[in-house]
């Protein structure tokens, strides 16, 4: 038999629930009325009106005038909206060689922007220490009060454990079992929820961005290291282990080069930046070819030396795109390969989940996203098994590089609308907030 404490404790749980349903409709629907929200959330009109009475009080909702009378007429009904200035968070985006951050609103709207460099290897306690300089930027750029932030949500790339906020692997920042959320939640007492990058891809582009109305979906993120976001059933896949998504080691060529986790051939070796800037140096060479057309190195001034020796250049992946974005055939050949190479890649996963969309991101999409949306037709059409090639919708991103950020921020918000552990209930509870507003949460 259940004990008082315990019920008293599901009692809460349920009211908790109840006002997140509320504001989730809100959030999707909203202006709308009592009677509406009580119809889409089948709660009973007594308790939906308790609730909106606590959240008005609490300034997460406003009233904003009448709507159409209801057809057996009577009087017009107030509409309700959500306040999207009741509550901030913050999204970060942990790459290689950029830290960003942003501040935005209930609505998702960036607010605030901060960013720092970062170099792949740097101890984890250093780039923390970063991060919260980004957020106390944020915070003393926007001067609102401190208890109005719900809390933080950061992307990284590799295998991360969300439920713990571990880094658990993660070849490109050379991190292994890094308590990311623990150490980011030391310097600042909110809730902190960690995601891999390309998933949290998705998630914004789920929340904001190209997906909102589609159920299954697959993100592929294209740049320095590629990864996949999926979506299945309207919720992000994550797998058994955490891993799900990972199509950058999916093997495409068993002969090709050696991958950054070790293994030979991986898409990743043969499609993210590294490998174009290498493709790109070897084709050079081979043809005898100066390099200094595309080379970023060769561009210091009209002093610097020249070379045809295109390997002892330093290229990057952005000298490739430049110079097919100007039409250098070359340069459109490697790209053109890249987005075969990505294609296939695509194909195999989407004969095993078979999507309704994919939507292709990351830095390299902003830089040759057309040549390379082509190619990646091209051979998703070739390979595909499941369904014809037209019946699959294939799409740049809606957010373009904000994706990350975005979706780290969604991170919070999707746990403030749509609670599994009511860690940010907890902490609004802990802080010092007017009475009105500790009733709500």
């Amino acid at each position: 038999m259940m004990d008082k404490r315990s019920r008293g404790r599901n009692l809460i749980s349920i009211k908790k629930h109840n006002r997140a349903v509320i504001l989730n409709i809100l959030r999707q629907r909203g202006p709308i009325s009592r009677a509406e929200i009580a119809r889409i959330s089948k709660l009973t009109p007594p308790t939906v009106s308790n609730l909106v009475s606590e959240l008005a009080g609490s300034e997460f909702i406003r009233e904003i005038g009448a709507g159409d009378s209801y057809r057996s007429g009577g009087r017009r009904p107030t509409l309700l909206t959500l306040n999207p200035e009741a509550g901030y968070v913050v999204g970060i985006k942990i790459g290689v060689t950029l830290l960003e951050a942003i501040l935005t609103d209930l609505e998702g709207r960036i607010l605030h922007r901060a960013q720092t460099g970062k170099v792949a290897g740097e101890n984890p306690g250093a780039v923390v220490d970063q991060l919260a300089g980004l957020v106390q930027s944020l915070l003393n750029q926007s001067n609102l009060p401190r208890e109005r932030l719900l809390g933080i949500g950061a992307a990284s790339s590799g295998v991360i454990n969300s439920e713990k906020g571990i880094v658990r692997r993660s070849s490109l920042l050379q991190w292994k079992d890094v308590p990311l959320a623990q150490l980011i939640e030391e310097r600042f007492p909110v809730p902190v929820f960690i995601e891999n990058d390309a998933n949290v891809v998705a998630l914004a582009e789920k929340w904001h961005g190209a997906a909102v109305n589609e159920s299954n979906v697959i993100c592929i993120t294209i740049g320095v290291g590629i990864g996949a976001g999926i979506i299945i059933g309207g919720e992000l896949y994550g797998g058994s282990h955490h891993g799900a998504g990972e199509i950058g080691h999916i093997v495409v060529d068993r002969q090709g080069p050696v991958c950054n986790c070790g293994k030979r051939g991986c898409l990743e070796a043969l499609a993210s930046d590294g490998a174009i800037a290498r493709r790109a140096a070897m084709a050079l060479a081979e043809r005898n070819l100066p390099a200094s057309a595309w080379a970023h190195a060769a561009q210091k001034g009209p002093g610097a030396p020249q070379s045809n020796a295109a390997t002892s250049v330093e290229f990057t992946a952005d000298d490739v795109s430049r110079a097919a974005e100007a039409g250098d055939p070359l340069a459109r050949e490697i790209m053109e390969e890249t987005g075969r190479y990505i294609g296939i890649g695509i194909a195999n996963i989407a004969n095993l989940i078979d999507p309704e969309m994919i939507i292709l991101g990351g830095e390299r999409m902003g830089q040759s996203g057309h040549l390379l949306l082509a190619a990646v037709k091209g051979a998703v059409n070739e390979h595909l098994f499941s369904q014809p090639a037209a019946g699959l919708r294939i799409m740049p991103s809606r957010l373009g590089n904000d994706a990350w950020v975005i979706g780290a921020a969604t991170l919070v918000l999707k746990e403030f609308f749509q609670p599994a552990t009511h860690r940010l209930e907890k902490h609004r509870l802990d802080t010092k907030v007017t009475p009105a507003a500790k009733s709500v949460l």
